[in-house]
């Protein structure tokens, strides 16, 4: 998704609550509750950056790996940032 005129916290925060609206669906099966999840890997470029697309498409697929690799259902925006997942939700 692009979000143009938005900054890291911006897009961080805007992913978050997009994962919070995930969170709440839950979809029944034959009478059976399945929960849906959702991993974002946030990634911004700002004017003036030398990065191209392929490079930003690329960091934010290595932070969406980030936030499977750490149990899912989270956000990750900075590459050494602790995802932010169901157990540390206030």
């Amino acid at each position: 998704m692009l979000l143009p005129n938005t900054n890291l916290m911006e897009a961080t925060l805007f992913a978050e609550r997009m994962l919070d609206a995930v969170r709440a669906i839950v979809l029944e099966v034959e009478n059976v509750r399945h929960p849906v999840t959702a991993s974002i890997g946030v990634a911004v470029a700002q004017k003036g950056d030398t990065l191209d697309a392929a490079s930003l498409t690329a960091c934010a697929e290595r932070r969406l790996h980030l936030a499977k690799g750490r149990g899912r259902n989270c956000v990750i925006s900075k590459d050494s940032e602790q995802a932010l997942g169901p157990a540390q939700q206030p």
